[in-house]
C-alpha cells in the first residue's frame, strides 16, 4: 500500500494494512546524522523516510527563514516526486499571539480586556488561515493547525476562558479548511483533557501530540473520543535519551501502538518531533519496534 493511500485510509477510519508512521517535526541535522552527511537535500530526505518506514511529511513554513514560495515549491515537489503523505502546519491563534506579543502580555491582555484579546487572536488565526489556503493550492493533502494551548497541568488560561477568548477563532480556522475538503488537524503540547470535547466538537480530524508526560494517556483518550479523531504521536521523546534502555523503548512502543490502534485512526510517532539530539540508535530501535506490532 502506498504511504499516502495509507494515512489517507487511516484518517478516514477506513481498512489499511499497517498503523501508518510519522512524525510533525524533523530536524534535518537529525536526519544529516542519521544517514552520515554533511548536507541536508531532497533525496536525503526521501531515503530517511524510506530507512524509518514514514508515510508523511509535515512542513512548517517559516522555519529556519524560508519564504512561503519555499515552501509552497518543496510541497509540489514531494507531492509530484514521492508517495508520502503531505501535511502543512499553520499557527493558531492564541499561539501566535504568544510568539509575537509573548506570554506576559498576552495574559496581561486577556485579564484586562478579554474581548480585545478575543480580536487580537482573531486576527493572528485569519492571517494564518491564507498560508493553509496556499499550501492547499500547492498540493498539501492536509492541514495542521498548531496552537500551544496548554502545559503539563492544563491550558494556559481556565477552559471557561478558551471557550470565549481562543475556541471561536479556532472553530473558524477549521470550518475554513474544512470548506478546502482537506482533512484538519490540531496539535498542542500539554494537557489537554478539559478541553477534549470542545476540540471534538469543532470538526477536527485528527489530534496530534498527546504527550504522556502531561498526563495524556491515549487509551483513555481513544476511549472518550472513540472513532472521532485520527490520533497521532504519544511517545514520549524522554525515552529516547542516551541512558534509554532498548528494552524499555521496546516496551513502550508496543503498549502504546497495542492500545492505540484498536479500532483504527491511529498514526505511530513521538509527541514533539525527532529534534538534532536524540541519539539515532533509539530512534531507529522505536521504529523497528513499532513496525513490529503496526500490521492490522
Amino acid at each position: 500500500m502506498k504511504p499516502w493511500v495509507r494515512v489517507d485510509n487511516t484518517i478516514k477510519g477506513l481498512a489499511t494494512d499497517r498503523v501508518p508512521f510519522g512524525e510533525i517535526f524533523v530536524d534535518p541535522f537529525f536526519c544529516q546524522r542519521a544517514m552520515g552527511s554533511n548536507a541536508f537535500s531532497f533525496s536525503l530526505a526521501r531515503e530517511f523516510w524510506e530507512l524509518l518506514g514514514l508515510d508523511l511529511i509535515v512542513f512548517h513554513p517559516g522555519y529556519r527563514g524560508d519564504t512561503l514560495r519555499d515552501t509552497l515549491e518543496e510541497i509540489f515537489r514531494w507531492r509530484e516526486r514521492t508517495d508520502f503523505y503531505v501535511f502543512v502546519i499553520i499557527g493558531g491563534g492564541f499561539s501566535k499571539g504568544l510568539e509575537t506579543l509573548g506570554f506576559s502580555k498576552l495574559m496581561q491582555d486577556i485579564a484586562r480586556d478579554p474581548l480585545g484579546a478575543r480580536k487580537i487572536i482573531r486576527r493572528f488565526a485569519g492571517e494564518e488561515l491564507e498560508t493553509g489556503r496556499r499550501c492547499v493550492e500547492a498540493g498539501a493533502h492536509a492541514v495542521m493547525i498548531g496552537d500551544d494551548i496548554a502545559y503539563q497541568r492544563g491550558t494556559y488560561i481556565s477552559p471557561e476562558q478558551m471557550r470565549i477568548i481562543a475556541f471561536p477563532s479556532l472553530r473558524e480556522q477549521v470550518e475554513e479548511l474544512k470548506g478546502l475538503d482537506v482533512p484538519v488537524f490540531f496539535h498542542s503540547d500539554g494537557n489537554l483533557n478539559a478541553v477534549l470535547d470542545d476540540l471534538l466538537g469543532m470538526g477536527f480530524d485528527g489530534l496530534q501530540g498527546l504527550e504522556p508526560g502531561a498526563g495524556m494517556d491515549i487509551a483513555a483518550v481513544k476511549e472518550k473520543s472513540g472513532s472521532r479523531f485520527c490520533l497521532m504521536g504519544n511517545i514520549d521523546l524522554s525515552y529516547l535519551h542516551d541512558q534509554a534502555e532498548e528494552e524499555e523503548i521496546i516496551k513502550v512502543v508496543m503498549r502504546t501502538v497495542g492500545a492505540a490502534k484498536k479500532g483504527g485512526r491511529y498514526i505511530f510517532g513521538t509527541s514533539g518531533g525527532l529534534h538534532k539530539d536524540l541519539p539515532v540508535d533509539k530512534v531507529k530501535t522505536m521504529y523497528s519496534a513499532a513496525l513490529k506490532t503496526a500490521y492490522y
